[in-house]
């Protein structure tokens, strides 16, 4: 399903000293109104000086969803809430009942991930059979982003002056000269933050799912892209082994066309669809096109927030 992460910097709180919470989460709990999914992800996007996003309740791989929108506000506290508004994609939904709850979250780190951590509550007066369910969601931080190096308080320490007692008149060295207190640093700003880093870390994050093995001698395939039936605002990426080759790119029922170069030393090279977001109707699906030696070669890819779509170029000695 999908990723561009959209991040936010809040100067206030201690969101803008790492990502804040806009962008993609998941969560593993099985517990409570939890129980029995797959997973649960959760994608929040700025919205005027609140938030708005989607949550998904996932199981059996994806296969079965529900799409929830959502529309939040910055907390105190280094929290946010995010209130389930409307369904907007179901298949085979597990809940009869109307479950729309809302989510109060902390949000935290430590050295190599983020969380938002709290509560899934129904509403007040809110008659379906519903339990409150503690939740995490947790997504790693990049490795060469600069808020990893940094302590989570963000500030440097400042040395206290220890006072010292007054020597006797007998005994009482000449006075020290005079030195200016220093300044006090200026507040440092949130770096900026590297959305091709946080794309690789969460496509390689992702389960891999091969859907086609092409077998071939020539070191290039012309490669045609397009949507999958109905165009649905499907959002994509592509990877040629670790290398970002296409980057958000919209699927449309018009061709995308590239060309894709192998490398003559490499027996196996694998070209990755990401799914960058669910788009209206979930999964993310994209017919590929591709022309090698004298073969013409038709594919239907479908990847979600949980796998990716490869495609396997095998060379022929």
């Amino acid at each position: 399903m999908r990723v561009v992460l959209l991040l936010l910097c809040f100067c206030n709180f201690a969101f803008a000293r790492a990502q804040g919470p806009t962008g993609y989460w998941l969560s593993q709990d099985k517990t409570g109104f939890f129980e029995g999914l797959e997973s649960v992800e959760m994608r929040v996007d700025p919205s005027g000086s609140g938030y708005s996003g989607s949550v998904y309740y996932l199981w059996e791989h994806g296969i079965y969803y529900q799409a929830v929108s959502l529309e939040g506000k910055l907390l105190p506290g280094d929290s946010i809430e995010l209130r389930e508004i409307a369904l907007v994609a179901n298949r085979n939904g597990v809940f009869p009942n109307d479950c729309r709850g809302i989510f109060r979250l902390h949000y935290s780190r430590d050295d190599g991930r983020e969380y938002l951590t709290g509560l899934w509550r129904k509403p007040a007066g809110s008659k379906a059979r519903c339990a409150d369910t503690r939740v995490t969601f947790y997504r790693d931080i990049p490795p060469d982003a600069a808020w990893a190096r940094r302590p989570v308080g963000g500030a440097a320490t400042r040395k206290t002056r220890v006072p010292v007692s007054a020597p006797t008149p007998a005994t009482a060295p000449l006075p020290a000269p005079v030195v200016a207190a220093a300044k006090p640093a200026a507040p440092i700003a949130a770096p900026p933050v590297n959305e091709d880093s946080v794309r690789f870390a969460t496509f390689k994050s992702r389960r891999d799912s091969v859907e086609l093995i092409v077998n071939h001698h020539s070191d290039s395939a012309r490669v045609e892209l397009y949507d999958n039936g109905l165009v649905d605002h499907d959002r994509v990426s592509l990877f040629l082994g670790d290398s970002l080759i296409l980057r958000n790119y919209e699927l449309l029922a018009t061709v995308h066309t590239f060309t894709l170069h192998l490398d003559h030393p490499l027996r196996e090279q694998i070209l990755s669809l990401f799914a960058e977001n669910l788009g209206d109707i979930p999964p993310n699906t994209a017919l590929m096109v591709i022309y090698i030696d004298d073969q013409r070669v038709e594919v239907r890819l479908s990847a979600d927030l949980i796998t990716n779509a490869k495609v396997v170029f095998r060379r022929l000695p």
